[in-house]
């Protein structure tokens, strides 16, 4: 099991994170082949992720660390987020008027 200790490992770089137990299992290269297109910040926030799912699971304290399938599905969560965040947006979107478009009277002047 490997500890990243004061956000630096051999195998990564995490900022702001004292102590992360991994298991043998983590394959950060997997990861990062299977999620390409994912920026820094939503790294961080599955890691964070990942840790609170490890930390909550029923098992002694030095028991506890964060699995590859801890940090898959906190990215596959990220992910989805972030798409039911760009559809939201997408859907809100106006459309540009690009013709004339008549306007109700103005019920204010007199």
């Amino acid at each position: 099991m490997a500890i990243i200790n004061h956000g630096y490992t051999d195998k990564t770089h995490l900022h702001g994170l004292e102590q992360l137990p991994l298991h043998e299992s983590v394959n950060f290269q997997e990861l990062a082949s299977q999620f390409d297109n994912i920026s820094g910040r939503d790294i961080k926030k599955a890691v964070l992720q990942a840790v609170v799912a490890a930390a909550c699971e029923d098992k002694l304290d030095d028991e506890k660390c964060v699995t590859q399938s801890h940090l898959v599905d906190a990215m596959k969560q990220i992910i989805s987020a972030k798409e039911a965040a760009q559809k939201d947006k997408d859907k809100n979107q106006l459309t540009p008027v690009t013709k004339n478009v008549e306007l109700p009277p103005d019920s204010t002047v007199e």
